[in-house]
């Protein structure tokens, strides 16, 4: 389907970032697009960049060669996420990933100790990486993440590690000035209690909302039939872009940060993603200037930029 682009939402999403998204080449097969493609994506609707996430490598070298060779006006950013593969929280990792370019680091996803209570016994890691000790504090390692982000000028985000978990990091890393950005507020495996969460906000933290969790994302997929419903490790989300927005208004705009996460073929891919997104709480009566905060100012202020 070919998608008809409004010109409202599209100087509501102009110079915007979409500053969470899985290109190939990755782990996983059959991504939306590769980073070369999406850096055209994103030119096509006059999107400023995007952050490249893996959960098994840094991305920043990736960046580096797809803004060089692309030939695109948009930049694409890397980053890290302090999964197994790149031996967990781990400070050599992270400086090498600093070097590389990398703007985002993402505490434990696939391997966080809280994801692997939802995994597939044939797909759980031996053992899973908690943030803190036995008092409930975070443990030191990520005490050093934090000073070293803030000391780069990386914002760090939660990943998919527990609720109680994202409260310590949150509230620790503003004590540090660092900026963060609490990942996937609304999927009920790492959401935080939306009264926690307004608290947070009002102390500096970035609440994110991922397209790619919402019921309105299968429904856009180029294959109308079913696509989700024909893969077995998916389950369809009840998220709905009237949940978004009433979380969102409850947060305040000003807190709040719009990211495709897309991650397959057949589904919208990143630009397209940002597009529909904004498209969609457009009709829910966010304004021009709200979808500007959080697709380019909020995302600016991340990638200190603004």
């Amino acid at each position: 389907m070919i998608l008809q682009k409004k010109d409202n939402v599209m100087r509501a999403i102009e110079q915007g970032y979409d500053m969470h998204i899985h290109p190939d080449p990755d782990y996983f097969p059959d991504r939306p697009s590769d980073d070369f493609e999406l850096l055209h994506g994103l030119d096509e609707f006059n999107m400023a960049g995007a952050v490249i996430k893996s959960h098994q490598t840094q991305t920043g070298t990736r960046a580096f060669l797809a803004n060089r060779y692309a030939g695109a006006n948009a930049k694409l950013y890397g980053g890290v996420a302090f999964n197994a593969a790149v031996g967990g929280l781990n400070l050599a990792a992270f400086d090498a990933a600093i070097k590389f370019g990398c703007k985002i680091a993402w505490m434990p996803t696939w391997s966080s100790a809280n994801e692997q209570r939802f995994r597939p016994v044939e797909k759980k890691e031996l053992h899973g990486i908690y943030l803190l000790d036995e008092m409930g504090q975070l443990k030191h390692e990520v005490y050093e993440i934090l000073a070293m982000a803030r000391e780069n000028q990386i914002a760090i985000a939660s990943g998919h590690i527990s609720a109680k978990e994202t409260i310590v990091l949150c509230e620790e890393a503003r004590k540090m000035d660092v900026r963060v950005i609490a990942t996937h507020i609304l999927y009920d495996h790492v959401g935080v209690p939306l009264e926690e969460m307004k608290r947070l906000v009002q102390l500096g933290v970035v609440a994110e909302f991922a397209f790619s969790l919402t019921a309105e994302f299968f429904k856009a997929a180029n294959n109308e039939s079913g696509i989700a419903q024909s893969r077995s490790d998916l389950t369809l989300t009840k998220t709905t872009l009237d949940d978004v927005a009433e979380v969102i208004r409850y947060l305040g705009v000003e807190h709040c940060m719009l990211v495709s996460d897309a991650f397959f073929k057949g589904y919208p891919n990143g630009p397209e993603g940002i597009y529909r997104f904004s498209d969609g709480l457009m009709q829910k009566g966010f304004t021009i200037a709200e979808i500007q905060q959080m697709v380019r100012r909020t995302p600016q202020y991340l990638l200190y930029e603004a």
